[in-house]
């Protein structure tokens, strides 16, 4: 099996997925894949825990949550063992580590 830039991969699992899974997760997939972690990753023909760690920290510079982080976490998980399956993306082999100033909530 060929071997598949990042945002090909995820296109893939995409098409894949949507006769198994609702709609909704379906689109969640798709905007968390496709609109925040593929500019990321777009050129990588793999993502290391070092790329893993540099863009958990970057998302939660930017303002985003432990909750939010902990779904692009577990959308690149999902895509992982698919890719990995079909031997379209090497697997990404990563320990989540959230930054300690990710934002738990939101003070109001």
């Amino acid at each position: 099996m060929e071997k598949l830039k990042f945002k090909e991969a995820v296109i893939k699992f995409l098409d894949y997925k949507k006769n198994y899974i609702r709609k909704s997760t379906l689109y969640r997939y798709e905007v968390t894949l496709l609109s925040i972690i593929e500019p990321h990753f777009e050129n990588h023909e793999s993502i290391s825990q070092n790329d893993m760690d540099t863009f958990l920290i970057e998302k939660a510079k930017n303002g985003y949550g432990k909750k939010t982080l902990e779904g692009y976490v577990v959308a690149l998980k999902s895509f992982s063992k698919f890719a990995t399956k079909h031997g379209y993306f090497p697997e990404i082999k990563f320990k989540a580590n959230y930054p300690e100033f990710a934002r738990e909530k939101l003070d109001i």
